[in-house]
């Protein structure tokens, strides 16, 4: 019994002790498993950002390649676009080229609104990226054209607005050297199309400390110190950009423009040929030529020269002028006043243009009005009696009356019914002394026509400057017949009859001109002059009595 009771008490203890064991065991067990299960989440974990890195890598060397190539840049935004809005509508924005308009909707106005609002958004890097690329591209292309010397005019608003690009790419990229530079160089482009080339060079001198091998900031540099008439310091500044860019037109043509001036025709030829070896179409290149050409008196070739450029610039007003002037000395007249009149459709006060073409008119109705008289003598064309008019009004146009004359009478011979013809040849007659012929002529002309009115006008004219003033009154009152409100009729018919002192009859014709224009400050003096002269007869005239019973 003792045994049994030792016994069960044996494995009482037994198992007393042998209950924590089991409890470390298994709380051993426990963590172990624990502690699988942690390392099993971690390395999912991993796996998860390494893929996640994977992905962001890869994007991000997508976007580099695209930074690197605009086009696929530009493929990429549109296919892969940011899942936040305003990233949406500035990749959208940039793919329809509205960089930085119209205003609030465009590529750049939209991203300071995302940036503002979403500073920690994962498309902010992406997005600026692109804009970046984008801005960069457009803020470039005015410079690279520049650069290749294209045939282009830039205007203010070319260079305005490659500035704007340029400020706002540096904005995104402040540390980018070429941006800074970029953004220099258009602003003193800027400052040069508004007429202030001292703020210009101020400006390139600064952007060339930055880079000293930059050729297209040495030849702005130059075209600043060229519009301050610095010329020796622009001619330096051109020649450093051609020794720094040799293949490029821009300074080569400048030198040769500077060397024109100068008188150097043949440094001038010298760098205009370096240029055309460069391009053959560049315009300027042909200009400068034509210029030395001419200069030389190589008239071939100048106008060789000539040809090309207006052709490819027909609006230069100094071209078309030098060509024009080019043309009269060589006798193409025709061409000369083409030339000129372009001049004046573009700049109606330009007076060279002006001149010139009155010179070329006269040379022009010199050689017909020749020609013409020559022309006389031809039996063919004696016998035509417009070819004779038509001659007979550009010799009088040109103060040449004999010519003009002999063509008259030789077209009233062979069309006496005429009657302008015979008026025109009667007025010439009466301007050149020869008052018979021209009297005769114009009676001539009132027997075929009575109502011819101005003939009466002219042949009583004519009639008192040859002491026939009251032949002349008829003729006057002849005029008024036909036209009784003809106020020249009754001016000239009221002097004459004051000039032979008929002053109640002359009184009579100023107050017929009164009643046709009553505002007549002449016929208005004349009048108060007459009558008062008639009321100083009356009195001169009245009887001592009569004078008497007045006073009384």
């Amino acid at each position: 019994m003792r045994f049994v009771l030792f016994s069960k008490l044996a494995i009482c203890l037994l198992l007393i002790f042998h209950l924590p064991v089991l409890a470390i065991e298994q709380d051993e067990k426990a963590l172990k498993d624990r502690k699988e299960q942690q390392e099993k989440r971690e390395k999912e974990d991993k796996k998860k950002q390494e893929k996640v890195r994977k992905e962001d890598k890869a994007k991000e060397d997508k976007i580099q390649e695209n930074t690197q190539d605009p086009v696929n840049n530009k493929a990429a935004t549109t296919t892969e676009r940011p899942t936040n809005p305003l990233a949406t509508q500035i990749e959208l924005a940039i793919s329809l080229n509205q960089l930085i308009e119209p205003e609030g909707q465009n590529a750049w106005d939209i991203y300071k609104v995302f940036i503002k609002t979403y500073p920690a958004d994962p498309a902010v890097k992406s997005v600026q990226t692109s804009l970046t690329t984008a801005l960069g591209e457009a803020a470039k292309a005015p410079l690279a054209a520049y650069v290749q010397g294209a045939n282009y005019i830039f205007t203010k608003n070319d260079w305005a607005k490659a500035q704007q690009y340029s400020k706002r790419v540096k904005e995104l990229q402040p540390k980018n050297k070429d941006f800074a530079l970029m953004d220099l160089f258009y602003q003193g482009m800027v400052l040069l199309a508004d007429k202030e080339p001292t703020k210009a060079e101020e400006i390139f001198r600064q952007a060339i400390k930055k880079d000293d091998n930059a050729a297209f900031l040495y030849n702005a540099l130059g075209r600043a110190l060229s519009d301050q008439r610095k010329e020796e310091d622009s001619l330096k500044a051109y020649l450093k950009a051609a020794t720094l860019a040799p293949d490029w037109t821009y300074p080569l043509v400048n030198i040769a423009l500077k060397s024109l001036r100068k008188g150097d025709l043949d440094q001038a030829e010298r760098y205009a040929l370096a240029a055309l070896n460069v391009n053959t179409t560049d315009v300027e290149a042909h200009s400068v030529l034509a210029n030395v050409y001419t200069s030389k008196g190589n008239i071939e070739k100048a106008v060789e020269k000539y040809d090309f450029v207006i052709t490819q610039k027909p609006n230069s007003i100094a071209d078309q002028l030098a060509y024009g002037k080019l043309m009269l000395d060589i006798g193409n007249l025709l061409a000369a006043e083409k030339a000129f009149s372009t001049v004046l459709k573009l700049n109606p006060n330009e007076n060279q243009a002006r001149l010139y073409l009155a010179i070329t008119a006269q040379k022009y109705s010199e050689l017909i009005l020749s020609d013409a008289s020559k022309q006389l003598k031809d039996p063919k064309e004696s016998s035509n009696a417009q070819t004779q008019i038509a001659l007979a009004d550009l010799a009088a146009h040109k103060n040449n009356p004999q010519i003009a004359i002999e063509a008259y009478k030789t077209a009233l011979k062979i069309e006496p019914w005429q009657i302008t013809t015979r008026f025109k040849l009667a007025n010439l007659l009466a301007e050149n002394n020869q008052a018979k012929e021209a009297i005769e002529e114009y009676r001539n002309i009132t027997k075929a026509n009575p109502l011819f009115k101005e003939v009466y006008i002219n042949l009583g004219d004519l009639l008192k400057k040859n002491n026939d003033t009251k032949t002349a009154i008829v003729e006057y009152r002849k005029a008024l017949a036909v036209d009784p409100n003809y106020l020249l009729a009754h001016i000239n018919l009221a002097k004459s009859l004051q000039e032979i002192g008929e002053l109640l009859a002359a009184a009579a014709e100023y107050r017929a001109i009164l009643t046709i224009d009553a505002n007549n400050a002449f016929a208005l003096s004349a009048l108060k002059e007459i009558e008062a002269k008639i009321l100083q007869q009356q009195e001169q005239t009245k009887t001592p009595e009569e004078s008497s019973s007045k006073n009384q």
